[in-house]
């Protein structure tokens, strides 16, 4: 196996190979690690999307960043990356993770990091992470004795109202669709949007 690189938005590998529990959490603890050097930084939010195991890899990356002393929300259901990054920047969390390789093939999955402004981590941030790991595999130190928090706030229906708001509905009506409510047919058309929205 190959060193822990992380590329564009982040860090993928195949899962059981690369992308393995005992890898997330060193990537999840050197990013936290990394993270408490800046002042005050001290909520992160992660999400997960339906590839396999990725609830599973989040809930550890989850569990890593509690006993570093974050409050940690954990999103209780499948969500989108740009859900993610809307959270960071309006919900005021220092740093969004994401299980999810994105467009590569089921066999992957993948760890992407959200910075502070909603946009993907600076390169040199995810250098500091990567130097950070292997200080970890060389002389890994004693994990923090301190203890965040863990909850699981569902703010899904606020991102679907701020997605609302920018989007024109009108334009998706659909004249050969009969239905007696037609707000029917505007949810429905918005549930494609936001789908279109979150790949």
């Amino acid at each position: 196996m190959m060193g822990i690189k992380f590329g564009t938005d982040g860090w993928r590998g195949i899962i059981a190979k690369d992308f393995t529990f005992t890898n997330v959490e060193k990537v999840a603890r050197a990013h936290a690690l990394c993270l408490k050097e800046r002042k005050n930084a001290n909520r992160v939010i992660i999400g997960y999307d339906h590839r396999f195991m990725s609830e599973n890899f989040a809930q550890t990356v989850a569990e890593t960043f509690v006993k570093e002393g974050f409050e940690v929300n954990l999103i209780p259901h499948p969500t989108t990356t740009p859900f993610i990054s809307w959270a960071v920047k309006y919900k005021n969390y220092d740093n969004g993770i994401m299980i999810t390789a994105s467009h590569n093939p089921p066999i992957y999955n993948g760890y992407k990091i959200k910075d502070y402004f909603g946009g993907s981590a600076t390169e040199d941030f995810l250098r500091k992470i990567e130097n950070k790991i292997k200080e970890l595999e060389k002389n890994s130190p004693e994990k923090c004795l301190q203890k965040g928090d863990l909850i699981h706030i569902d703010e899904r229906e606020e991102y679907i109202n701020a997605v609302r708001s920018q989007v024109n509905l009108e334009i998706f009506k659909e004249k050969n669709i009969k239905d007696a409510d037609n707000n029917d047919i505007l949810k429905s058309n918005l549930k494609i949007v936001l789908f279109i929205h979150s790949q």
